[in-house]
């Protein structure tokens, strides 16, 4: 679980409820370098949805440059990896500006 990825993705518009549950769905499977790979029937169990809105909602994600879905074969099956387009520097300033919050004594007060 990322907690970064997951950040990111609540901020973004992405103009449908739908669309923004499946991509903070895939945000939650992200690693270290943006990447997961959940099968669109467990994303379709996660959102209460049908598999067939999953893909629909997916496309709309990568029309919006908000991910990219790449294609691996594993023997005569292909599976879908799926890459969150974040910032390198997404985060970065969040960092200092947490440890600003720290360093106050009268946020540690109360």
């Amino acid at each position: 679980m990322s907690f970064k990825a997951i950040g990111w993705a609540l901020k973004q518009n992405c103009k449908h409820p739908t669309t923004k549950l499946v991509l903070v769905l895939l945000a939650n499977y992200c690693n270290d370098e943006n990447e997961c790979y959940p099968s669109q029937d467990h994303i379709a169990k996660r959102a209460g949805c049908t598999s067939r809105c999953i893909i629909d909602h997916i496309k709309k994600l990568e029309l919006l440059k908000l991910i990219t879905k790449i294609k691996t074969r594993k023997g005569k099956k292909y599976h879908n990896r799926y890459r969150l387009m974040i910032p390198k520097d997404y985060g970065s300033e969040n960092i200092s500006h947490n440890t600003n919050i720290l360093k106050n004594k009268n946020f540690l007060a109360g």
